[in-house]
């Protein structure tokens, strides 16, 4: 759907596994770690080998049956992981690698939108003041809405990132099907054009058979008469043309 509302931008994963991809490449990984049901410990760091709930003695795993095979399954499983920064996430985001094992920006856009962030970084740092990169991103880039590409990219408007007229609020979306029918329109005109061209020169080629036809009569009845004709005219002869 996401491809289909912003047909500028070809770069959006095209399934799930792609976009799991993207993630992990980003650094937004997550751990499993098993839980006490009653959600009293979780099985983690000094509890990461214990078989039972040290405070309530819940059996970590839960009962598999009479067969007793298969795989140990915890009551609960919760994921943890360190919060990304926002600003490398969209730096990440919004860089591609070159044939020359360089990166570059996607856009001229999203690099200005880059060195703002680094900007107000600089800025809080020289001042003393505590450093909040959410705050920041918000600032510069601005707060999830409607209308805005979702994603890493999200928060960002299309026109900041893919350009837009002056004036305007909208991003003019390029609609490939008018572009389209607007080219076989111009094709069809062509065609017209050429197939007006093939009837006149099939009537210059019949005009020009009943003239040699007509010579070839008027030669017969003037050789009767002994009457000598000028010569038979230069046949003319078209390009052919296939449509």
């Amino acid at each position: 759907m996401l491809k289909d509302a912003f047909l500028m931008c070809n770069k959006l994963p095209t399934s799930h596994y792609e976009a799991k991809k993207i993630i992990k490449d980003l650094g937004l990984h997550y751990e499993k770690i098993d839980a006490c049901d009653n959600d009293c410990i979780i099985y983690y760091k000094e509890y990461g080998e214990a078989l039972e709930c040290p405070v309530c003695r819940l059996p970590r795993w839960q009962p598999k049956g009479k067969s007793r095979k298969g795989k140990n399954v915890p009551w609960k499983v919760k994921t943890t992981g360190i919060e990304p920064s926002p600003i490398e996430c969209f730096k990440m985001f919004h860089m591609s690698k070159t044939k020359n094992s360089g990166k570059e920006w996607t856009s001229e856009q999203t690099e200005a939108l880059h060195a703002k962030l680094e900007a107000k970084i600089a800025v809080a740092q020289d001042q003393g003041f505590e450093i909040d990169e959410l705050n920041i991103y918000h600032e510069v880039v601005g707060k999830a809405s409607h209308g805005r590409v979702l994603g890493m990219g999200s928060c960002i408007k299309a026109k900041d990132v893919y350009g837009c007229c002056e004036g305007s609020s909208k991003l003019p979306r390029v609609d490939k099907t008018e572009e389209l029918e607007l080219k076989i329109k111009n094709m069809e005109e062509e065609l017209q054009q050429y197939k007006a061209m093939k009837d006149e020169l099939e009537q210059l080629k019949a005009t020009q058979e009943e003239v040699k036809q007509m010579h070839e009569f008027m030669k017969v009845i003037m050789s009767q008469s002994n009457i000598q004709l000028p010569p038979t005219p230069v046949c003319i002869v078209f390009p052919r043309i296939i449509c």
